[in-house]
C-alpha cells in the first residue's frame, strides 16, 4: 500500500471534507481531482462521502474513518444527508453553493496562505446566517460555470478574492441567536435529548421560521422576499416558544388564537404559515408529536364537528360551537346569547360581544339560567303586584335586577318563589288580634307596599303578620 501522506495539513474542527482536500491540493499545487487521482482516490466520490474514499483518506492522513464521517455530508436517504452529527435535507443545505465567512477566509489566507483557507461544514446550512466566531454575516459566492467546480472551495475563493476581501473590510455583524446556537450544537454534537430530537435540521428550521411568521401575521408573498435579518428574527421568535417544550408550543398556538381578528375564527387562518407548512408535511412520521399537539389544540379551541378529520386525526365529541350553531341549538339570538354569557361570566357587554364560540357546557348553563328567569309581567302576576312595584323591589334589593342586553329587566323565578314560601310560612290567623289587608294598612299609614315588604323580608317590621285571602303578596294581613 502507498505510504501515508506525511505533509498533510491538520484537520480543523467542523471543517468540510471536500474543503480539506481542496486546501491540501493547494499545498501541493494540484487541483483536487488530480490530487485525489495521485493518491488513489476519486474526487467526486470523496465529495459524496463514499465510505471507501474516506477510509483511504483516513489512512493517508492518520485519522479514523469515524472522525472523517463527521466532516462530510454523506447521503443517508432520498434527499437526506448526514451533516456532522445530525441529519439535514436539501431544503436547508446547499451542497454546491459556496457560502463562507469573509473574515475567517481572509484571516486564514493572510496568516497561512491558500492551503490554510478552510471551509466549515455548517456554512452549507442556510438556516445559519452568521459566523459563530466573528459574528459577521456569511456571504455566498456566484456559482461556477460547472456545478462540480463549486466543491473546490479554495479555487472559488481565489476566483472571487476581491469580493471576499471587500466584505471582510466592512462586515455587518450580529450576535448569535439561541436558535443558531442550537443548530450549531446539533451539527457538532448531535441531537439533544429533547422533544425535537427526531426532527432533522430542515424540519426544525421550517418549524421555527413558519411559527415565528404566523405569530407575526406574515403572508406567503412576504416570505419570498425575506432578508437574512428578518429570517433570523422569525426563527428566533419561533424557537423561543418551541425550545420550552410541548407546553411552550401550546402557548404559541393559544397566542395565535387570541390574535385572531375574525368574527368567526378558524384554525387554518389563525395558524397562517405554520398551518400551511404542517399541512404539506404532516404525514412525516417524525412530525407525529407536533401534529398530535396541534390537533389537540384545534379540537379543544375551535368548533370542530364530531368525526371531522384534521391531519388524519378524527375530532372527538364536539365541545365547542360557533355562534351560528349555538343559536340554532338554543333558539337564542346571537347578541342575546353573547350578552347572557357575559352576564354569567361577570364581563361587560363590550367584551362579551367579542366572543366567537361557545362551549357545549356553557350553552347548557345559559339555557338553564334562562329557564330560571321570568319577565316583569310574569313576576307581577306571580306576586300579585304591579310591574312598577316589581321594579321598586328590585331597586331596594329585595329582588335581583337582571339585565342581559337591553333595558329589559328580568326576575329570578326562585327569588319570587322564596317570597311566596315566606308568605306560606305565615300563620293563617292571629287569634285575639285585629288585622287588616296589606293594601288597607299601607293606605292608612301612608306608606308603600314595597316599603312594608322590604321591612318584612329584612325582619325589621314591627307587629305581626298573617296570611289571609288574596293573590300573592296581597294575601298579607298586618296587625
Amino acid at each position: 500500500m502507498t505510504a501515508p501522506l506525511v505533509l498533510a495539513p491538520p484537520l480543523i474542527e467542523g471543517e468540510s471534507l471536500n474543503g480539506y482536500v481542496s486546501r491540501s491540493a493547494q499545498l501541493f499545487g494540484r487541483t483536487p481531482r488530480d490530487f485525489c487521482t495521485d493518491l488513489g482516490m476519486r474526487w467526486p466520490y470523496l465529495c459524496s462521502g463514499h465510505d471507501d474514499q474516506m477510509e483511504r483518506l483516513a489512512w493517508l492522513i492518520g485519522e479514523s474513518p469515524e472522525k472523517l464521517s463527521a466532516h462530510t455530508a454523506g447521503k443517508v436517504g432520498e434527499g437526506r444527508f448526514k451533516l456532522g452529527q445530525t441529519v439535514v435535507t436539501l431544503g436547508t443545505m446547499r451542497r454546491t453553493a459556496v457560502r463562507l465567512c469573509p473574515q475567517c477566509v481572509v484571516t486564514a489566507l493572510t496568516e497561512i496562505g491558500p492551503h490554510g483557507v478552510f471551509q466549515l461544514l455548517e456554512w452549507a446550512v442556510t438556516s445559519l446566517h452568521t459566523c459563530g466566531r466573528y459574528k459577521c454575516y456569511l456571504m455566498t459566492l456566484p456559482p461556477a460555470k460547472h456545478a462540480h467546480t463549486n466543491y473546490d472551495f479554495v479555487a472559488r475563493v481565489l476566483d472571487n478574492i476581491d469580493a471576499v476581501q471587500s466584505a471582510c473590510m466592512s462586515p455587518e455583524t450580529a450576535q448569535q441567536t439561541a436558535f443558531e446556537r442550537y443548530i450549531r450544537e446539533r451539527i457538532q454534537r448531535g441531537p439533544k435529548n429533547d422533544w425535537l430530537k427526531d426532527l432533522d435540521l430542515t424540519q426544525i428550521h421550517r418549524l421555527c421560521l413558519n411559527l415565528g411568521a404566523a405569530i407575526e401575521g406574515l403572508k406567503m408573498k412576504i416570505m419570498k422576499t425575506l432578508g437574512s435579518q428578518q429570517e433570523r428574527s422569525l426563527c428566533q421568535l419561533g424557537f423561543k416558544n418551541v425550545r420550552a417544550g410541548p407546553d411552550g408550543f401550546k402557548v404559541a398556538l393559544k397566542r395565535l388564537h387570541r390574535q385572531s381578528t375574525s368574527n368567526r375564527p378558524y384554525f387554518s387562518a389563525d395558524m397562517g404559515l405554520f398551518y400551511q407548512w404542517l399541512r404539506e408535511y404532516y404525514e412525516d412520521p417524525t412530525l407525529a408529536p407536533l401534529v398530535d399537539l396541534t390537533c389537540d389544540h384545534i379540537f379543544e379551541t375551535y368548533p370542530i364537528p364530531t368525526g371531522k378529520e384534521v391531519f388524519d386525526r378524527v375530532a372527538p365529541k364536539q365541545t365547542l360551537l360557533n355562534m351560528h350553531e349555538a343559536r340554532k341549538r338554543s333558539g337564542f339570538g346571537v347578541m342575546f346569547l353573547k350578552g347572557l354569557l357575559g352576564h354569567l361570566d361577570g364581563v361587560d357587554l363590550a367584551e362579551a360581544n367579542l366572543r366567537t364560540d361557545v362551549r357545549v357546557d356553557e350553552l347548557a348553563r345559559a339555557q338553564a339560567y334562562v329557564e330560571g328567569l321570568i319577565n316583569l309581567e310574569d313576576a307581577a302576576r306571580m306576586l300579585g303586584l304591579s310591574r312598577s312595584q316589581i321594579k321598586a323591589l328590585q331597586s331596594c334589593g329585595v329582588l335581583d335586577m337582571i339585565k342581559i342586553t337591553s333595558s329589559l329587566r328580568y326576575v329570578l323565578r326562585n327569588q319570587a318563589g322564596k317570597l311566596l314560601d315566606k308568605l306560606n310560612g305565615l300563620p293563617t290567623a292571629l287569634p285575639y288580634r285585629s288585622v287588616v289587608p296589606l293594601r288597607e294598612f299601607c293606605r292608612s299609614k301612608q306608606v308603600t307596599m314595597v316599603q312594608i315588604i322590604d321591612l318584612w323580608v329584612q325582619g325589621e317590621l314591627d307587629g305581626k303578620l298573617c296570611r289571609g285571602e288574596g293573590v300573592g303578596l296581597q294575601a298579607i294581613e298586618v296587625e
